[in-house]
C-alpha cells in the first residue's frame, strides 16, 4: 500500500484474548489455497456502503495491501484459523495470508510465519513466560513491498514485535536482525517516503527511520501529533497524499477505553515531522481501519466489530452511549469506501461514503 499505548490498553486486550501456547498443532497447511468468494462485486461497484466479508469469524485489524504484483494481499488478527480449533481458542500464532485480484473473492495463499518456527523461540518463550503466563500470538500484522522485499510486521500479546523479510510475497521469510532486538511496538506499520527513506510506526505518536535493510532503528526518532490534542491511543498509521503527510490514529469517541464507539481520527501536515493540523474525525466505529487506494485510484478503509452490535437506528435513539462499548458492525471484516477531497491550497480532507459513519455519535469528546 502506497497510502496507505498504554498499559490499559494492553490489559483490556488481554482481557478479551483466550490464552494459546506458542507451539503450533500438525497439520496447520491444509487450507492454504481455499477460495472464499463473497460475491460482493456490486455492493463494492456502487461505493455507497460497509462491504462485509468473512461473515461468522472474528477477524480484527484487517489490513489490505495493493502489491506491485496487481494482487490485493489482506491479512489481520484472526481467530481458530489454522488447525480447525473450536471458535473459543486463538490460534493466531501465525501470519496469515489472503490474495484477491478483486477484493470479492480470496484465496488463502500461506501462513509465512508461525512464532513456533522462529529461530529464538526459546527466547520468546522465556519473554512469553514473564510477562504473558507462557503464551504469545500474534496482533495485527502488515505486509509491504519495500526496497524489492516483501515485509512482514506485527506485534504480539506479549509486548514484543516481528520483523521478516522475502523475495515472494508467500515466502520464506527470514528473520532480520532487529526482529530478535525490536521489543515492545505497538502496531506497527511501515511507511516509504518519496526520498527513499523508510519509516517505522508505532503506538499512536513515534515515528523511527530505518535502515534499508530493515536491520537497524536509526536514531532518527520524532513524535508526530495534531496541534490540538492527542491522536488516541494506538495505530498510528502514516501516508502521503501528493504532498500532504497524513496520519491516522485510532480512539474510543469518551477518551475512555472501551467506552462509546472506537472511531477513527486524523492530521495533515507539508513535512513529516508536522506540525500537523488539528485532529479531525474520519469516521465512527473506523477505528484501526487501514486506508488504502484500489488499483483505480479510489480510497477505502477495513473496518471490523469492536463493541456490542447495535443497529443504526436504535443507536440514533439510545440514551447513555458514554457507558457502553457500541457499533454497527458486526463479525467478519468490512470495506468502507471514502470520499478524497483535495482543496485549493493541496489539503486533503477524507469522508466515509456510508451514511451510518459520517457523523460522531452524542458522546464525542471533542466537538467538530
Amino acid at each position: 500500500m502506497s497510502i496507505k499505548n498504554t498499559i490499559k490498553n494492553w490489559v483490556l486486550c488481554s482481557a478479551l484474548l483466550a490464552a494459546l501456547p506458542i507451539t503450533v498443532t500438525a497439520g496447520n497447511k491444509a487450507e492454504i489455497g481455499v477460495v472464499k468468494d463473497f460475491k460482493v462485486t456490486s455492493q463494492l461497484a456502487s461505493r455507497d456502503q460497509a462491504v462485509r466479508m468473512f461473515e461468522g469469524e472474528f477477524f480484527r485489524d484487517p489490513y489490505i495491501y495493493l502489491g506491485p504484483d496487481d494482487y490485493y494481499y489482506l491479512t489481520g488478527t484472526r481467530r481458530h484459523h489454522l488447525s480447525g480449533g473450536s471458535k473459543k481458542d486463538w490460534t493466531s500464532e501465525g501470519v496469515e495470508l489472503w490474495r484477491s485480484k478483486d477484493l470479492s473473492s480470496w484465496e488463502l495463499l500461506a501462513v509465512p510465519r508461525r512464532l513456533g518456527d522462529l529461530s529464538w523461540v526459546d527466547g520468546l518463550k522465556a519473554h512469553s513466560d514473564e510477562v504473558g503466563k507462557g503464551n504469545a500470538r500474534v496482533w495485527a500484522p502488515e505486509i509491504h513491498f519495500i526496497n524489492d522485499k516483501w515485509v512482514i510486521v506485527h506485534t504480539t500479546s506479549v509486548r514484543k514485535a516481528m520483523l521478516y523479510v522475502a523475495d515472494k510475497a508467500e515466502g520464506p521469510y527470514v528473520e532480520t536482525e532487529l526482529s530478535t532486538t525490536i521489543d515492545h511496538k505497538h502496531d506497527p506499520s511501515f511507511f516509504h517516503d518519496d526520498d527513499g527513506k523508510v519509516y517505522l510506526t508505532h503506538r499512536v505518536d513515534t515515528v523511527v527511520e530505518m535502515t534499508p535493510d530493515f536491520n537497524e532503528l536509526t536514531d532518527n526518532e520524532f513524535k508526530v501529533k495534531p496541534a490540538n490534542r492527542k491522536m488516541g491511543h494506538e495505530g498510528l498509521y502514516l501516508t502521503k497524499v501528493n504532498d500532504r503527510y497524513v496520519i491516522f490514529g485510532t480512539a474510543w469517541s469518551t477518551d475512555k477505553i472501551g467506552r462509546g464507539s472506537y472511531n477513527m481520527y486524523y492530521a495533515t501536515a507539508t513535512d513529516i515531522r508536522g506540525p500537523y493540523s488539528d485532529r479531525r474525525y474520519m469516521g465512527r466505529f473506523l477505528g484501526h481501519g487501514t486506508p488504502f487506494q484500489d488499483r483505480e485510484g479510489q480510497w477505502w478503509t477495513t473496518a471490523f466489530q469492536n463493541g456490542k452490535t447495535m443497529d443504526f437506528n436504535t443507536i440514533t435513539k439510545a440514551k447513555g452511549l458514554e457507558k457502553k462499548k457500541y457499533t454497527v458492525f458486526k463479525d467478519g471484516i468490512y470495506l468502507v469506501p471514502l470520499e478524497l477531497t483535495v482543496k485549493s491550497d493541496g489539503d486533503v480532507f477524507f469522508t466515509p461514503l456510508d451514511s451510518r459513519l459520517v457523523q460522531p455519535g452524542p458522546e464525542e469528546v471533542q466537538k467538530f
